[in-house]
């Protein structure tokens, strides 16, 4: 029959702002679905902070339902032990509440996905949804963290590039041996109010070309949008990403320009596309300063 392996950790925390806090009645999970035998094991990750969950699908341990259960607890001892509270094994042949009450667990419900079908354990009853896919194993290989003033900014750039960065004139990035720049620079306005979604822009300027725009899995609001200029002779183009982190009484925005000559911009075109992925997963600093 299916069954549940459920931890409740320590901790509530967020993955996509990469924080993390004492759990106070609202906590992490981490969980184990496991469907009748031969099928799939489906690890869930929980995040209370914002409700995000992960989840992923594992090759089924061998053996008998103990000898699965037991890898399994053997394998939240290495991974989470540090914040672990407690571990309960939860049979669900009902796929329902009543299940996890039987197993002692009286708060929150079970809930069951589809496509894949899985189900786990929401201890809070709020709205879980995926808001950031997990970065991949070897994704950021040669990429280094850049912390930008102090944290006002964490993402990563290729480890070869140079970092400059001041509190007057902002950040400089480059490639000494490529063509193109990524320049940053954050502006800070006091609002009223406790912190509206920031939207992106509803209009462009002249010569602005749009791209892309919407809402990122951290809830900044955020517009792509290119354009063209001469310097020196040189036709350039730049793309911008424009991110505004809306705070209690504060929105900052995050303005990241790249520029490049744009008969580069076929060879730059793996750089512009890694600059896009990491600029989206930018981690704003989560309160005013």
């Amino acid at each position: 029959m299916p069954s549940l392996l459920i931890a409740k950790l320590t901790v509530r925390s967020s993955y996509v702002l990469d924080s993390e806090r004492p759990a106070d009645g609202r906590f992490d999970t981490m969980q184990f679905y496991l469907p009748d035998d031969g099928l799939a094991v489906f690890r869930i990750r929980t995040f209370a902070l914002d409700h995000d969950i992960h989840v992923q699908r594992l090759t089924p341990p061998n053996g008998t339902l103990e000898d699965r259960v037991a890898m399994l607890r053997a394998h939240l001892d290495r991974t989470v032990g540090p914040v672990l509270a407690a571990v309960t094994f939860v049979s669900a042949p009902d796929l329902s509440r009543q299940d996890l009450v039987a197993a002692g667990i009286v708060n929150g419900d079970l809930h069951v996905a589809t496509e894949p079908t899985f189900a786990f354990w929401n201890p809070g009853g709020g709205q879980y949804h995926t808001r950031a896919a997990p970065i991949a194993p070897g994704e950021r290989d040669g990429l280094s963290e850049v912390v930008y003033l102090g944290g006002i900014a964490r993402f990563w750039l290729p480890e070869s590039w140079q970092i400059e960065q001041d509190v007057d004139t902002g950040g400089c990035f480059y490639d000494p041996e490529g063509t193109g720049v990524l320049r940053l620079n954050v502006l800070t306005f006091a609002t009223p109010g406790d912190g509206l979604p920031a939207l992106p822009r509803s209009s462009r300027k002249p010569g602005e070309r749009q791209i892309d725009s919407g809402i990122l899995p951290n809830d900044c609001g955020f517009d792509v949008y290119t354009f063209d200029t001469v310097e020196d002779d040189e036709p350039l183009r730049i793309r911008y990403w424009q991110i505004a982190q809306a705070l209690p009484g504060q929105c900052r925005i995050f303005l990241f320009s790249y520029a490049y000559p744009i008969v580069d911009e076929d060879v730059l075109a793996d750089e512009i596309a890694l600059l896009d992925r990491e600029l989206r997963r930018m981690i704003p600093h989560p309160t005013p300063v």
